[in-house]
Order: structure tokens, then C-alpha cells, then sequence
């Protein structure tokens, strides 16, 4: 999520991007962000849903575009020369999982067009952080029935070891008896 905020603050030269996530308990979670100004935030900053532009997207899962932040009754600041913002929930499937969210300090920054190319790249982000997860859960199954595998093989081959050591133990007594019964055969 670094490389891809960093790199969309970067290649499209927005001045903020910050990436979110919803956590277990619906509280949305700043994992990240990018900025050429010098902004007070925190990683792991959570907020409820519904709280300032980001909460608000992802509480509706609807794109936002804010002109000017200072008309907007619920905006929590990150910075007072960042004055326009654009907002977009990240999705799996229906389920809103996060936002990305755009930052300028000019007002009416950012149009229509903007928008529609934030909501396109909010897609592709989405389908990755799913991806990510599916394979994450696919590695642990995987890691899961090896450990069941090692385990269930474990006993019998226990059991087979014993045995053949058994086996050899037994065998080696017979062979003893046999070379006595050969020598004492010799002697007499």
C-alpha cells in the first residue's frame, strides 16, 4: 500500500494521497499515505465511519468530490493548506474495505475527470488488496495441511521404525544363536 501511494503521489503529481482500511471492529484505519507537505497523522489513526470526508465515503461507499473542504461541514483536517479533496471507497465486490483519498491545495483542483480516474485506480487497488488476501489465505491452507500431514505421518512411521528396529534386534539375536549353534556344531 506505500508503494502504491507513493507511487499514484508521484505519477499523477497530487501534492496528499492516503490510503485506509476497515479493521475488524468497522473503525477505518490509516495504513498509509504520501505527501509533499508536512501533514500530522499518524499510521494506524482510526476513525468511525461516517467521520470527516473519508468516513463519510466509506460509510455511503460513494465517490466524493469537496471544491473547497472549508464549506464542508464534516472535514477533519490534515493539513490547513489542503483545501480540496476527492475521496473514493475501495472495494471487494460490494463491500466498501477502504478508501483512497486525494489531497490539493488549490481550490477546484480537482474535476469530474479526476474523479473518474480515482474511482478507476480505487478498483484496481481494491482487486489487489484482495488478491493479497486470498493468496495470504491460501498460504496458510497450505501451511495448515502440511503441518496435518507431517502429523498424521508421524505415528505410523513411528510405529514402522519401532518395528523394524524390533526386526533388527531380533534378527541380530537369532544370527547370534546361530553362530553359537554353528561354533558349539564346530567343537563337538
Amino acid at each position: 500500500l506505500e508503494r502504491v501511494a507513493n507511487t499514484i503521489q508521484k505519477q499523477l503529481n497530487y501534492g496528499f494521497v492516503a490510503l485506509g482500511l476497515l479493521n475488524e471492529q468497522n473503525l477505518i484505519v490509516l495504513k498509509t499515505y504520501s505527501s509533499i507537505h508536512d501533514v500530522d497523522l499518524r499510521l494506524s489513526h482510526t476513525q468511525k465511519m461516517g467521520e470527516g470526508i473519508t468516513g463519510e465515503v466509506v460509510a455511503t461507499g460513494k465517490s466524493l468530490l469537496v471544491p473547497d473542504v472549508r464549506n464542508w461541514d464534516n472535514h477533519v483536517p490534515t493539513h490547513e493548506k489542503l483545501l480540496c479533496e476527492m475521496c473514493c471507497p475501495l472495494r471487494v465486490g460490494d463491500r466498501v474495505i477502504g478508501y483512497i483519498d486525494v489531497e490539493s491545495t488549490e481550490i477546484n483542483d480537482f474535476d469530474a475527470n479526476d474523479l473518474l480516474i480515482l474511482e478507476t485506480i480505487a478498483d484496481h487497488i481494491g482487486q489487489a488488496i484482495d488478491n493479497a488476501e486470498n493468496l495470504r489465505r491460501v498460504n496458510k491452507l497450505r501451511e495448515n495441511l502440511s503441518q496435518m500431514i507431517i502429523h498424521d505421518f508421524r505415528n505410523p512411521l513411528t510405529v514402522i521404525h519401532s518395528s523394524i528396529e524390533l526386526l533388527e534386534s531380533y534378527g541380530a539375536e537369532i544370527t547370534q544363536k546361530k553362530r553359537n549353534y554353528y561354533l558349539d556344531s564346530a567343537k563337538t
